[in-house]
């Protein structure tokens, strides 16, 4: 009686391990067949937003092609119909112009050029002022380096409070938290601000709008007024500014400014002009939202180059 008690304790003991390895098999299998069509859904998802990244492009040279000037195309691309249709599948894509607009990332290259390293942290000053948005971390930069021009060890502090903040930039942090700005100030200055991998201020004239009076104003430190700048946005021809000098020829005849201080300005190692010259980011998005990707792209007359793709599966 005992020897049938044990042996239908190993008989129990088995069935157990038995189910045990079972169930532990088929979870494993369910979770390799998750993941195997996971994988497999997630890739389908990158080669539709690369094909449609890719189809966007095309559309793009083809009216370039058909001699369309990049400059017109570009205006269509921001305010077009935004969504491409693939194998019964919709991606959605919005555009951020990055051209004109106060590059964040001159804050931290800057400490590169011993001549111009503070003229970026100028620029933001006037453009916070412009706009009546007040920055404590800025007013605390700026008030230290009125007081302190000449003292070494005053600016040697004052160049590592500032190269700490271009730092925070670099890293990607949100400029608004960066500068103690409430979001509501910050939606002025929003439309003025960009980042981008490189560490110039372009200004490409014939992209200039009534709002790019405040950062025209900024980058030549006030020497120029928001009516000059707008008289000079209205004077612009049909077909655009066909090279820099003549936007600044119009700017000399249509404003009282002193052109050899703007001149002088102009020169800034960091600062660059330009009426063929583009950058915008993308964003795609599958249908239904979970997939997407981001690039930046650089247009130089007629060549578009992809500088970065950054993927979210």
């Amino acid at each position: 009686m005992k020897q049938r008690g044990i042996a239908l304790l190993l008989v129990l003991s088995s069935i157990l391990l038995m189910s045990t390895m079972i169930s532990a098999t088929y979870l494993y299998l369910s979770n390799m067949i998750y993941f195997v069509g996971n994988s497999i859904a997630k890739q389908d998802d990158k080669q539709l937003l690369l094909g449609s990244e890719g189809f966007f492009l095309n559309n793009i040279a083809k009216e370039i092609l058909n001699g369309e000037d990049f400059g017109g195309t570009y205006s269509k691309l921001l305010t077009s119909n935004s969504a491409i249709s693939i194998n019964n599948r919709d991606v959605y894509y919005s555009l951020i112009d990055r051209t004109s607009c106060f590059n964040v990332n001159t804050l931290y290259d800057s400490f590169g050029n011993m001549n111009n390293k503070y003229y970026p942290w100028l620029v933001l000053d006037n453009i916070l002022q412009l706009n009546n948005t007040v920055s404590s971390v800025i007013n605390k930069l700026m008030t230290m380096f009125a007081q302190y021009p000449a003292d070494a060890s005053d600016l040697d502090r004052i160049d590592r409070d500032f190269l700490t903040i271009g730092q925070a930039f670099l890293r990607g942090n949100s400029i608004d938290k960066i500068l103690n700005i409430s979001s509501e100030s910050f939606l002025y200055i929003a439309p003025l601000v960009c980042s981008r991998n490189d560490n110039k201020l372009l200004i490409n004239v014939n992209m200039l709008n009534a709002k790019s009076s405040y950062l025209l104003q900024a980058i030549f430190m006030n020497e120029i007024t928001g009516s000059d700048v707008y008289k000079v946005i209205l004077s612009k021809p049909a077909q655009g500014w066909l090279t820099v000098e003549s936007f600044f020829e119009s700017l000399a005849n249509n404003s009282s400014v002193d052109i050899d201080r703007i001149n002088e300005l102009k020169n800034v190692e960091m600062l660059k002009f330009s009426n063929n010259e583009y950058y915008f980011s993308s964003n795609f998005k599958v249908d239904n939202g979970d997939s997407q990707l981001m690039s930046l792209f650089h247009v130089k007359g007629n060549t578009i180059t992809v500088l970065h793709r950054r993927f979210i599966l």
